[in-house]
Parts: C-alpha cells; structure tokens; sequence
C-alpha cells in the first residue's frame, strides 16, 4: 500500500473501495496483485482478500489473463501511463462488460507498482450502438424517399436526397 500517514491510512483505503471504478495494484516485479477494491469484488464475484498474492493466470480464463498480462507487460516496457479504449469483460453475472482502463507504472523501473483503473462504459457503448441503429434507419428512410429533401443552411443546400 502506498505510504499515507498512519491516520489517513483508514480513510485513504476506504476511498479506494468506494471509487466507482475498478482498481488494482499489483507488484511491478511478480505481477501479482497487492490490493484490489470493492468494485473488483462485486464484478467478479470474488472476495478482494482471494485476488492478494495471485496472477491474472489464477484469476481469469486463459484468452482473458492473456490480455491482461500483455497489456500489463507492455505499460511496463513503455514506462509510462498506458490507456486502453475497451476492454471486454464478461462479470459474475454472466454479463459482457466494456471498460476503459488505464495502467500507471508506479516506480517500476525500481520493483514498483502497476496500478490499474477501469472504468465501465458499457452504456456509452450501448448508446454509440443505438445512435448508429437510429440513423441508418434515418439514412434509409431519407433516401428511399420519393420526395425531394433538402436541406438549406446559411444559402447552401448541405443534404440533398438520391
């Protein structure tokens, strides 16, 4: 755990498990998680006490830990903060999740830390994939028409129909 005066020590882990977002720290040498919150807890149906110690080999199918372990190793050769868009998660409950995750190598040149943030943007996802039903929809319906339609703006016509 990162270094906190002994009194915020309390506080500082009780933030860490109500941040809305799935986080990790692992140990940057072995790969093996430190310390994940409660939100790790919820989506996989696992206690956060049975990920300490262990890999994302003992923690998630082989295509799954494959991924992680890549994304993992590559933050580290990069040595910087690396995002990653989406990542498909399938949770506890059966359901596919997408979440938008950033690795932050914490000293780890020095044997230090990776720590993870994934943030859940299935209903972003979900809302792109509805946009995208709607106008190819509107798309069809428009140039399928019969009628003429134009659109006008500033004396230019900007739309017009087949």
């Amino acid at each position: 755990m990162p270094h906190f005066k002994a009194d915020l020590k309390p506080l500082m882990l009780r933030v860490f498990d109500l941040l809305p977002a799935m986080v990790f720290i692992k140990d940057a040498k072995t790969l093996r998680y430190k310390l994940v919150n409660r939100e790790v807890e919820r989506v996989f149906g696992q206690p956060c006490e049975a990920w300490v110690g262990k890999t994302v080999h003992e923690m998630f199918s082989a295509d799954a830990a494959e991924i992680h372990d890549r994304n993992d190793r590559k933050t580290l050769a990069h040595g910087n903060v690396l995002t990653f868009p989406e990542i498909a998660v399938d949770t506890a409950s059966g359901q596919r999740r997408w979440y938008h995750t950033r690795i932050i190598p914490v000293d780890a040149a020095a044997g230090g830390l990776l720590v993870g943030i994934a943030q859940d943007i299935t209903p972003q996802r979900e809302a792109q994939t509805l946009l995208a039903e709607s106008e190819s929809k509107y798309r069809i319906l428009v140039e399928l028409s019969p009628y003429a339609i134009l659109v006008h703006s500033e004396e230019v016509y900007v739309f017009a129909n087949q």
